[in-house]
C-alpha cells in the first residue's frame, strides 16, 4: 500500500514537472523579430517570408487571430518585412483555422 501510495505521489510530481515545463512563457528575446512575435506569452511565428497573408490562431483566445502581412497598414515602416499581428473577430464569432475565417 505504501509503495502504490509513493508510486502515486512521484507520477503526480513527474506530470506537474512536465507540465510546468511546457507552460513557460516566452518572451521576446526568444523571438527573432520582425517574423516573430510574443503574444499572450507565446510565440508565434510568421513562417512562409513570400506570402502576402498568412493567418494563426491566437494563442490563448478564440475571439482574436494572428495575421503575418507583408505590406498594408500593419507594414508600418513600409520594410515589407512580414510580421504577425494580433486581429480581432467581429463580436459574437470566433477564429477558425480550417478556413481562416472568423465565423
Amino acid at each position: 500500500m505504501v509503495s502504490m501510495k509513493l508510486f502515486t505521489t512521484t507520477s503526480t510530481l513527474v506530470i506537474l514537472v512536465v507540465l510546468g515545463l511546457s507552460l513557460e512563457m516566452v518572451t521576446a528575446e526568444d523571438c527573432d523579430l520582425p517574423s516573430c512575435a510574443v503574444i499572450s506569452g507565446q510565440e508565434v511565428r510568421c513562417k512562409n517570408p513570400y506570402a502576402w497573408f498568412e493567418y494563426h490562431p491566437h494563442p490563448t483566445n478564440p475571439n482574436l487571430y494572428v495575421q503575418c502581412t507583408r505590406y498594408g497598414p500593419q507594414d508600418s515602416n513600409g520594410d515589407g518585412v512580414i510580421t504577425p499581428h494580433e486581429q480581432a473577430c467581429a463580436p459574437g464569432t470566433t477564429y477558425n483555422q480550417a478556413i481562416k475565417r472568423c465565423t
